[in-house]
């Protein structure tokens, strides 16, 4: 386990030496998370560009997403686990902060519950690959794009119907 200097976030090694990513440790925890949650379902809070893909593997735990914003202590003790994709840990039976410590005790506690290793956990989490890239956009061009967006969106239900933006709506 890597502690990073501000004692919230960690990085984990497998027993074999591999150096998991950010987003590959993130989801070996909700494995481990999802062994640990068999008897009694679990709650889990992630951030909304959490990757989502194989949340049906986790069928022990509620994953629920949304923004990291204007949280009161009520609502964060409704989950317990609440984290991030930047090695950020909060188990809410020690604590509703982050706590690299704790989580890496929490951690090793579960794979020595369930007599697992790092590494085949690891093998386990299915390869993907993300990629990410920035668009140069003036300003005033985002508030138009935004405003079209708003525009197109009006009244229409994100949750009961499904609607796909095309690009050729945006480009005028």
């Amino acid at each position: 386990v890597l502690l990073y200097p501000n004692g919230q976030r960690l990085g984990l090694i497998t027993d074999e030496g591999e150096v998991l990513n950010k987003l590959k440790a993130l989801l070996v925890v909700l494995y481990l998370f999802n062994y640990e949650a068999k008897e009694k379902k679990k709650m889990v809070f992630l951030p909304t560009w959490a990757p989502d893909f194989m949340d049906k593997k986790f069928n022990n735990l509620i994953i629920k997403r949304g923004k990291y914003a204007n949280f009161k202590a009520k609502k964060l003790k409704q989950y317990d686990l609440i984290a991030t994709i930047d090695g950020n840990f909060a188990f809410t039976e020690f604590s509703l902060h982050r706590d690299a410590i704790y989580a890496t005790l929490k951690i090793m506690e579960m794979l020595s519950r369930w007599n697992e290793k790092l590494s085949n956990i690891s093998k386990i989490v299915e390869e993907f690959y993300y990629h990410q890239y920035k668009i140069k956009c003036n300003q005033e061009m985002k508030g138009k794009i935004m405003r079209k967006f708003l525009q197109i969106a009006k009244d229409k239900k994100s949750a009961s119907k499904k609607f796909i933006l095309q690009p050729a709506h945006f480009i005028k």
